[in-house]
């Protein structure tokens, strides 16, 4: 498999904008960090159902 780095790129600017992924950026590189903290999946007959808890991750300020 060849790896193209653009589409990595589109894919992790999907995720992020979509709220799943979120970035820290340091001086060495960049780090990524899910914000899912939890998913299941409901299969009702021929219907799909992902459910998806999402992290709240933000700053407090003091």
């Amino acid at each position: 498999m060849k790896y193209n780095s653009l589409e990595f790129s589109e894919n992790i600017s999907y995720l992020i904008s979509h709220g799943l992924l979120t970035t820290e950026d340091s001086e060495e590189n960049k780090k990524y960090y899910s914000t899912i903290d939890d998913f299941s999946v409901k299969i009702d007959e021929s219907e799909f159902h992902m459910y998806v808890t999402i992290n709240d991750i933000s700053e407090e300020n003091s």
